[in-house]
């Protein structure tokens, strides 16, 4: 697993891990403090994490609408929903769209 820290000048705006398994690369932890989502830091580090990384699977929180839609404009959709007793939510698996076209 990498564990990536995302930074505004010397301010740390963000963390994410990756991680690697048989079937794909996975995102995993994925934050923007809140003083600077909705600024488009999101969207800007999900596409240096797809470019450096090839992220390209990920779980989110069905209620968690801001990341969803984030994840949507950089490409992922949803390929299954499920309940994760780990985190006590019902979450979605997506999958960036390019790796699904064939499946």
């Amino acid at each position: 697993m990498k564990s990536l820290q995302f930074f505004n000048g010397s301010d740390q705006i963000g963390s994410a891990n990756v991680f690697w398994l048989d079937d794909g690369t996975y995102l995993a932890n994925f934050q923007i403090k809140p003083e600077y989502q909705r600024q488009g830091y999101g969207k800007q580090f999900m596409e240096l994490l797809i470019a450096l990384y090839h992220v390209d699977t990920l779980i989110v929180a069905q209620n968690n609408y801001p990341a969803y839609f984030l994840y949507k404009k950089c490409g992922f959709e949803i390929v299954s929903g499920y309940y994760a007793p780990d985190l006590n939510t019902d979450v979605y698996c997506m999958k960036r769209k390019e790796l699904n076209e064939n499946v």
